[in-house]
């Protein structure tokens, strides 16, 4: 009787076991990827086998048109090694090889560790120069009707320190500050800038990364506006008139013209890749159409002075008009002069 006993509280004592065992495995994780939030992305099983994305709650960046949502780029197209805010960032952007879709279409890139924001600018004609009664106008800005037969897309501001640096290695600039515009730069030294940035962009076959040219810029500059400063105010665009001698500002801290571009006029001259000279006119003195200018000859300039446009931080309002031509030797660096480039898809 006794032994019969001790059998049937062993089996209770069993029973117990197992089922508080039973019990701990129903209501514990299988692991902590299941019930923990991926943050970097990808997505993850829950506990009933299906999956789940996390939400990741950052900044957008405009890619394309900036009223359509970003898409997410393919997966080999992700990279790895940057963390999981630079690897979401790379998801709604691209590279600008492709056309845009109209005048002021955004687009943002990050190579060489630095972001690159541009803005579509259409194939099209306008009128170059300015009127002869244009207040403190110069005889070199002759009114002419230029084509410019290829869209391209043109950087939102001027070339940025960070951007310099995560390009080219170093930073020579005399008014130093991450978002502030690289100064004390040649043509030389941004041929190489250019050609490093096309590299690190594995730009394809055919795609062209080069300095703006100055009909470029004018019809940037302009972006539909037939007024002196590009459309606004100078006080609305532009910092200029520093008697203080402070120097440059960070980009983008005015307002942008009607095609979301930056700085165009003031803070910094940008160069132009264009030698200096008249523009052609007939023998009545009225300008020529051109299709495409790229600038003067090495014979017509044979010191290969360069053009720079749209005066800095320490200009009289008159300079930064933006049909003003100023000039620079083109191996000259200094504190007044930065740049900025254009990407011209196939």
């Amino acid at each position: 009787m006794r032994l019969l006993a001790f059998v049937a509280c062993c089996c209770v004592i069993l029973c117990c076991v197992v089922n508080s065992y039973s019990i701990s495995r129903l209501t514990s994780p299988k692991n902590e990827e299941t019930s923990s939030t991926v943050e970097s992305g990808e997505t993850a099983p829950t506990a009933e086998g299906e999956e789940i994305a996390s939400t990741v709650e950052s900044e957008e960046i405009a890619s394309t048109v900036e009223s359509e949502k970003p898409v997410a780029a393919p997966e080999s197209e992700k990279t790895a090694d940057l963390g999981p805010v630079a690897s979401e960032i790379l998801n709604v952007i691209h590279f600008p090889f492709d056309s845009g879709k109209a005048a002021g279409e955004r687009c943002v890139a990050i190579t060489s560790g630095a972001e690159f924001a541009f803005r579509w600018v259409p194939a099209g004609t306008f009128t170059m120069g300015s009127p002869e009664d244009e207040e403190e106008r110069d005889s070199y800005e002759t009114q002419h009707e230029v084509t410019l037969t290829k869209g391209f897309w043109i950087l939102e501001t001027e070339t940025t320190q960070a951007m310099w640096q995560g390009v080219m290695g170093e930073n020579p600039s005399k008014w130093q500050g991450e978002n502030k515009p690289v100064d004390s730069v040649g043509l030389d030294e941004i041929d190489v800038f250019c050609a490093k940035w096309r590299e690190a962009a594995n730009a394809p076959e055919g795609v062209v990364v080069q300095l703006t040219t100055e009909a470029q810029w004018e019809y940037a500059a302009r972006a539909g506006s037939a007024d002196m400063y590009g459309g606004k105010s100078i006080d609305e665009v532009a910092w200029y008139g520093d008697e203080n001698g402070d120097g440059t500002h960070d980009v983008g801290t005015k307002e942008p013209n009607a095609w979301g571009i930056f700085d165009m006029v003031g803070n910094l001259w940008e160069w132009c890749s264009d030698r200096y000279d008249a523009y052609a006119t007939d023998d009545e003195g009225k300008g020529l159409v051109a299709v495409d200018p790229t600038g003067a000859t090495l014979e017509q300039c044979p010191g290969d002075v360069r053009v720079d446009r749209g005066g800095c931080w320490d200009s009289k309002p008159y300079e930064c008009r933006v049909a003003n031509r100023g000039f620079y030797d083109h191996d000259r660096k200094g504190p007044y002069v930065g740049f900025r480039f254009v990407v011209i898809p196939e």
